[in-house]
């Protein structure tokens, strides 16, 4: 029985090193796991879930009725347009998935062309206002928002209107409580009446 002690203490002692970072490596693994699984909880993980683009860009009322504009754009100069203003609305519904509590900037209408790459940015007529107000959401909570964007003369975005009419996506910009940008296309685009 001494000899097998003896063998088993001079494998410990050759390997002690070896067996420490193994049981240093495992806590750590479950430390980071314990660590994550928290940080889950208390952390906001706010997104925008469904966003519906109302745009001026599609129609429009006139004397005559109802006007499509993206035809006008194509078919006129665009010095017709530098008196205009194109409004948008945004329908979104933003949900907190994490029972922790956050916010999110206020979001930007993004509108981008495929062909061109050319993208303009769009503030929330809140924010042109001065109000930096952000969105606060609860742990859990579903909120639906409407925001109002409005478009002045922009020669290079119509200019980009006028060459590729068809290709113009509409995107929701915005910036979480970890300060990471996210960007979502629209689910759908509807004319502003």
């Amino acid at each position: 029985m001494n000899e097998n002690t003896n063998i088993i203490l001079n494998f410990l002692n050759e390997y002690a090193n070896l067996i420490l970072v193994i049981i240093t490596a495992v806590y750590a693994f479950l430390t980071y796991r314990m660590v994550s699984l928290t940080k889950r909880q208390i952390v906001a993980h706010i997104r925008i879930s469904k966003a519906v683009v109302r745009s001026g860009l599609l129609a429009r009322r006139n004397r005559n009725g109802r006007d499509i504009m993206l035809k006008e754009v194509v078919d006129k100069k665009l010095s017709v347009f530098k008196n205009e203003v194109v409004s948008f609305r945004v329908s979104l519904d933003i949900f907190n998935s994490s029972s922790g509590n956050g916010c999110i900037d206020q979001p930007k209408l993004l509108l981008r062309f495929r062909k061109s790459g050319f993208e303009l940015e769009l503030r929330n007529r809140n924010e042109e206002v001065g109000s930096r107000e952000t969105i606060f959401m609860r742990g859990g909570d579903l909120a639906k928002k409407d925001l109002d964007y409005f478009m002045p003369f922009n020669k290079e975005f119509y200019k980009n209107l006028q060459k590729h009419p068809g290709q113009l996506d509409y995107f929701i910009k915005y910036r979480d409580n970890l300060n990471k940008i996210h960007i979502v296309k629209a689910d759908k685009i509807l004319p502003l009446m």
